[in-house]
């Protein structure tokens, strides 16, 4: 599967007590127990103290797609998915960057693959 999503919104910004951000600049999520790693490159991020879950709360499901427990993924930076075996995939987004998949969210990559 290869292609950009060309749906890109404009949403609410991401906030913690003390910062906002424009998800459209976010690539993907990283979690770090009660903090969260926002990327807007391989190299540069800002952090941000919430969990994964009150992220998710914020966010549109069609936006940010949960692939690890870990990670979530702004789907307009997804270029291509790749089957590896074993019910997990590894995502391909911009910037050459290479996330791999958790088995348990099998079926949420195959559902975001059948929707596009």
């Amino acid at each position: 599967m290869s292609g950009v999503n060309t749906s890109k919104k404009s949403r609410k910004p991401i906030t913690d007590k003390r910062n906002e951000f424009d998800f459209t600049d976010i690539l993907f999520v990283r979690s770090d127990g009660n903090y969260l790693k926002l990327y807007e490159s391989p190299s540069q991020y800002s952090q941000i103290r919430l969990t994964m879950n009150e992220l998710e709360k914020q966010l549109d499901t069609t936006d940010f797609l949960r692939i690890h427990r870990s990670i979530l993924v702004n789907t307009y930076f997804i270029e291509g998915v790749q089957y590896t075996g074993n019910n997990e995939f590894e995502l391909s987004i911009r910037e050459g960057i290479l996330l791999k998949s958790g088995r348990s969210f099998k079926n949420n990559i195959e559902q975001f693959i059948s929707s596009r």
